[in-house]
């Protein structure tokens, strides 16, 4: 079963250029979570998803340190 959750990084409206520049930016710093396919991103959205429940909260952690260590945050008010 995938577990999914998709991270929102707070970005309200962007324009092309900004976004190019977020998502390279994103896709930087989570490098190697992508590549081993535990995390996808798109522009401001991130996409974590993994095989099995076991594992999935510790990929979330190593996200959202990733962020904080970048200073970047989670805008929660997306998620209401």
């Amino acid at each position: 079963m995938l577990r999914e959750v998709t991270v929102k990084i707070g970005l309200e409206r962007i324009d092309t250029q900004e976004g190019m520049t977020v998502e390279a930016m994103m896709n930087e710093i989570l490098q190697d979570l992508i590549n081993t396919g535990e995390v996808a991103s798109f522009i401001d959205d991130i996409i974590v998803g993994i095989e099995e429940n076991e594992g999935h909260d510790e990929v979330v952690e190593k996200v959202v340190r990733r962020l904080a260590e970048n200073d970047l945050y989670i805008k929660l008010e997306k998620y209401k």
